[in-house]
């Protein structure tokens, strides 16, 4: 009966009730060999039977009790790493670029003022502005008190659609909201206007808002480059806040560019012949920001022997431009639409073009890649303008311009991943499921499962989540 008792943890189902029905069977020999009365057998083995098979079903009840307790605290866990992560991008998307554009701008201020120039009391007014709501953005996100009000948001969607050369119109009429729903809205319109500005090259945008059939329904429209669209973060934390509050969110494009020019491409700009001519650098500038790259412009063309001829807010309009204008040196961010700087510094190097790379954080990952597709120089966007300036000229002359501190930290430590691992794991870490990533990669679910399994291997990680935060913080997706 003691054995009965403990066999449960001895052992699981069904090897478990194997171990049981040898106790029995003990009990049955004893009863021959002693020729002990039946009530002995009866009674031990069915009391056996039932103590046994009751201490088993316990102690898989037990077992399963702790599994679930185990897989909730890894739950927990990675819904803590997570919201790690979407503060860091937050904090990225807070900080990282503001902080560049106001080192640019200063540091334009700094060569206007020396010149005497009467704008570099505007630009230090305009570092004054974005500090300002920079500090304001911080305040409200550590203290947590964000409260999202419809008609500021349509203030700030104007100041930032003027900022970005975009026309906005706006339709507000007076809408029977509560205010749980108008806070939707407003978050929509801030992360929509922010996506249009960014990334679409208009010339025009409309928001409207109004009510539809019992909807409240905020449309926000442009007239931009369109094209294939891929939820990241921004779409789908704007898809999700829309679910919680019981509506439906549709996202629709042109397949492809627009017919006719946009104000402000630089697509549809036309560059003839070169300002002042014989020794100039040609330069063409990517960025997606549209300050900073308004700002990386002036101070380059602040310089005597250099010229910026053309700008491109993604990295497809960048290889086009390049193609065109046959720019001396590219200046290219990595982090852009369409296509990464670090893609196209490798198809611009293929062509025989020399590339720098500007970005807002040093990863060794990044840079690594960079310098494996023939980057001629990597700096970082806080440089000061004197040390871009000099790094042109130097890439210009067939030399290097890569800070030894960096170039050293790039090689400290490779990169493990294949590059069909690290496409698999940056579509893993953007949440889509193995049967998406098979679909977006033409592969089947097994050998998706398979490079992940060796992307998680190699990064040490537990788990695709895991692995995706590692890589990415190392600079390798």
């Amino acid at each position: 009966i003691y054995a009965s008792g403990f066999v449960g943890r001895a052992d699981r189902p069904p090897r478990a009730y194997a171990w049981l029905a040898g106790i029995v069977l003990l009990i049955a020999v004893e009863w021959l060999v002693f020729d002990l009365p039946a009530v002995v057998l009866l009674f031990g083995g069915a009391l056996s039977l039932l103590i046994g098979s009751v201490a088993i079903h316990s102690d898989e009840l037990d077992r399963r009790e702790a599994a679930l307790r185990l897989s909730q605290a890894e739950v927990r866990r990675l819904a803590a790493v997570a919201e790690r992560e979407r503060i860091g991008r937050d904090l990225h998307d807070l900080l990282g670029h503001t902080l560049s554009l106001i080192t640019i701008k200063a540091g334009l201020a700094a060569k206007l003022a020396a010149r005497g120039d009467s704008r570099a009391a505007r630009e230090i007014r305009e570092v004054e502005r974005i500090s300002r709501g920079a500090l304001r953005e911080i305040r409200e996100a550590v203290t947590g008190f964000r409260r999202p009000d419809l008609d500021a948001e349509l203030t700030s969607a104007r100041l930032a659609c003027e900022a970005g050369g975009i026309s906005l119109t706006v339709d507000r009429p007076v809408l029977d909201a509560t205010p749980e729903q108008e806070a939707v809205l407003a978050m929509c319109l801030r992360e929509a206007i922010t996506n249009v500005v960014r990334h679409s090259a208009a010339g025009r945008c409309r928001a409207s808002l109004g009510r539809e059939d019992g909807w409240v329904r905020l449309t926000v429209e442009d007239d931009g480059r369109g094209g294939a669209i891929r939820e990241g973060a921004g779409l789908a934390g704007m898809r999700e806040r829309v679910e919680q509050a019981s509506g439906e969110m549709t996202v629709e494009t042109a397949g492809g560019h627009t017919d006719g020019p946009h104000p402000g491409r630089a697509s549809d700009v036309g560059f003839a012949g070169i300002r002042g001519g014989g020794g100039l650098i040609r330069v063409l500038v990517a960025e997606d920001q549209a300050m900073v790259l308004g700002a990386l412009s002036a101070l380059l063309d602040l310089e005597d022997d250099i010229e910026v001829i053309g700008h491109a807010r993604d990295g497809h309009e960048a290889l086009q431009l390049a193609e065109r204008l046959r720019p001396s040196v590219v200046l290219t961010d990595i982090e852009m639409p369409r296509m990464t700087g670090l893609e196209l510094a490798a198809r611009l190097v293929e062509r025989g073009m020399r590339v720098i790379i500007l970005t807002t954080f040093a990863r060794p990952g990044y840079l690594r890649r960079a310098l494996d597709a023939g980057v001629r120089g990597y700096l970082l966007k806080d440089a000061p303008a004197e040390e871009l300036a000099r790094a042109v000229r130097e890439v210009q002359a067939g030399g290097r311009a890569i800070s030894p501190e960096l170039a050293a930290e790039a090689w400290y430590e490779a990169d493990p991943l294949t590059d069909r691992e690290r496409q698999v794991l940056r579509l893993a870490g953007e949440g889509a499921s193995g049967a998406a990533i098979a679909a977006e990669l033409r592969l089947s679910e097994g050998t998706v499962r398979n490079y992940l399994s060796e992307a998680i291997s190699k990064l040490g990680a537990s788990n695709r989540v895991e692995a995706a935060r590692i890589a990415r913080q190392r600079g390798w997706l």
